[in-house]
């Protein structure tokens, strides 16, 4: 089943900011990178947070070819019908496809201004409403494994399992770091599991 690695850089942390960039990695479950999807958006820069701004590297000349919000948004809707997994059923019964869709605090902060910009413009996102979050994964991760972290930033997992690129908060690089944390953790946890499985077996 394949996933959608998905990152949003926004003009404020409000759920009804504009977002600024999308960027999204779309994986197999071999977790092997099948295809990159990447684009800036036009905003408001008037009604845009400073910290945002300057957080997100905003400058009119790398901004200045972005697409409107609407059209950015059908890019990136149009990026996700070519990796729909999941069989939804609509009231009237009828079949349509969606994305999974995986980032690291996605369901609390990226999932909910990318819905409420689909709505915004009328558009439907193809996309399931059930986010894998690696920050949730994150808290098992470090219960299971009894690992203390002094945060649960995306930053501070990806120094912790050596993917730390630069230029963070770039929504690309954000991305590439969501998928190699996800990865490491799944990958740790099932030796885990394997590892109590033998232990048990010996017992």
């Amino acid at each position: 089943m394949k996933r959608v690695y998905f990152d949003l850089e926004t003009s404020g942390l409000s759920p009804y900011s504009e977002i600024t960039q999308i960027a999204a990695i779309a994986v197999d479950w071999h977790t092997s990178e099948k295809s990159v999807f990447e684009t800036k958006l036009k905003f408001d820069v008037e009604r845009a947070n400073e910290r945002a701004l300057e957080i997100n590297h905003y400058s009119p000349e790398a901004w200045a070819d972005a697409p409107a919000q609407a059209k950015g948004l059908e890019l990136f809707a149009n990026f996700l019908r070519n990796h729909t997994t999941l069989k939804k059923y609509s009231k009237r019964g009828n079949i349509y496809m969606v994305a999974q869709l995986v980032g690291h605090n996605a369901a609390a902060f990226d999932f909910p201004i990318l819905s409420n910009s689909f709505r915004r413009n009328k558009l439907f996102l193809p996309a399931d409403y059930h986010i894998r979050d690696t920050l949730q994964l994150a808290f098992i991760y470090s219960d299971l494994l009894g690992v203390a972290f002094d945060d649960y930033k995306l930053v501070t997992f990806a120094k912790y399992f050596n993917c730390l690129e630069d230029n963070a908060h770039y929504a690309l690089v954000d991305v590439k770091m969501c998928a190699e944390i996800d990865r490491c953790m799944m990958q740790s946890l099932s030796d885990r599991l394997e590892s109590a499985q033998v232990e048990a077996c010996q017992i």
